[in-house]
């Protein structure tokens, strides 16, 4: 354990955080004595982006002071922008130390697009919870090679972005000794970042990046929900346990955004209108519709199984009409035709069962290399640009999907 006179403490339950007196950075979380995480490599992040779309990143190490003011830590007297400041101000309930972040004294013509506060490290061999898709325990080798990544354009579904690839709001460190539970508290659920990354031979990283609740121009970015650190005991497991509770104590296991099948959760009933057999042997023949065209032929399959499960159905077709799952609008109308697909959706509605169908996710089908499906006219007429997702240089990502 550092000096007093080398770390300035909060007490919480009974942990005890640490930060540096020098610089800010979170030095250890006890516990009995034992420290839970690393030296931090860095005190915070913040990414800025200015009026050409220019990305700019500054850590503690570009602020000239450091100083507390009461719990409240706060980073001043900045390089690039003599005005901007930091403030960072630490709570405490029940167990758990919180963290409310604010950038304020932001120039004209800047945006703050991330705030990392605080930004932890934990060490390198203990194990490692990452919320990526259903949740995954990172490998010594990952960890080691694991490089910082930030929310960008185009996105990658290679880091944690939530909500999208990562699934819940939190990442666990944890051994015999103890564990650290970082989590966002944010029942809102905007989006932000939450990853890690390789921070020197023996430690690991561990970040939320927020974004501010609006966009600011010369005003204050204040982030809307704190982050939490907390220690627990045990494993992954716990930690989701950590998670779920504040998900049925906050959200009621409810959905924020009303969809009026979705909080009766269906039961998913995946198959294919074309071919037989495995999908994945490609010796087969899968150019042929098979027993389940006409749509309707299905339909008694449908009802036994939504008895079966004692739940409401939802029927997802594959491959009705091309070699993948996706039906962008130039494969309309399927392989078994408008009205029997029409037809088998009315009997599915009827009997309380649901139809589902991929579309084109997020994006927009302008044209086909398939057939003579265009939607350029409509493209241009309606200014559809005007509401795509676009990087900060105001450009757009296209691809082809055949």
């Amino acid at each position: 354990m550092a000096s007093a006179s080398e770390t300035i403490g909060f007490d919480c339950g009974a942990a005890r955080l640490e930060f540096s007196r020098a610089d800010g950075r979170v030095m250890g979380l006890y516990r009995g004595g034992t420290n839970l995480l690393a030296p931090s490599d860095k005190a915070f992040e913040i990414r800025m982006l200015d009026d050409s779309g220019e990305y700019l990143t500054l850590d503690n190490s570009d602020f000239g002071k450091f100083h507390m003011r009461g719990k409240t830590l706060v980073w001043s007297e900045c390089d690039n922008f003599p005005e901007l400041r930091l403030e960072v101000t630490v709570g405490c309930t029940g167990d758990e130390f919180r963290f409310k972040s604010a950038v304020k004294g932001i120039p004209n013509g800047i945006m703050v697009d991330y705030v990392c506060a605080p930004r932890i490290c934990a060490p390198l061999k203990s194990e490692l919870f990452y919320p990526w898709s259903e949740g995954v325990i990172v490998t010594e080798d990952v960890k080691k090679s694991r490089k910082d990544s930030h929310l960008n354009f185009p996105d990658s579904i290679r880091f944690g972005y939530y909500p999208g690839i990562v699934q819940m709001q939190f990442i666990a460190s944890y051994s015999q000794k103890g564990g650290v539970y970082f989590a966002a508290d944010d029942i809102g659920r905007a989006t932000k970042v939450i990853d890690f990354a390789n921070a020197g031979r023996d430690k690991i990283s561990l970040r939320i990046e927020a974004m501010c609740g609006s966009y600011q121009n010369g005003a204050e970015c204040v982030i809307p929900f704190d982050v939490v650190l907390r220690p627990f005991d045990g494993n992954w497991y716990d930690a989701c346990q950590i998670y779920r509770n504040w998900v049925k104590k906050t959200m009621s296991g409810e959905s924020v955004v009303k969809i009026p099948w979705l909080d009766e959760s269906p039961v998913t009933v995946i198959y294919v209108v074309r071919g037989a057999g495995p999908l994945n042997d490609k010796t087969l023949d899968y150019s042929q519709t098979n027993a389940l065209i006409p749509y309707e032929n299905a339909y008694p399959h449908i009802m036994r199984l939504s008895k079966e499960f004692d739940s409401k159905v939802m029927a997802l077709i594959m491959r009705w009409d091309h070699n993948g799952p996706w039906q962008p609008p130039y494969y309309w109308p399927p392989v078994g035709g408008a009205e029997s697909f029409r037809k088998f959706v009315d009997m599915l509605h009827k009997s309380g069962n649901y139809i589902g169908v991929y579309g084109s996710g997020t994006m927009y089908s302008k044209k086909s290399k398939v057939n003579d499906f265009d939607s350029s006219v409509d493209y241009a007429k309606n200014n559809i640009a005007k509401i795509t997702t676009r990087g900060p240089k105001g450009q757009s990502r296209m691809s082809i999907c055949e």
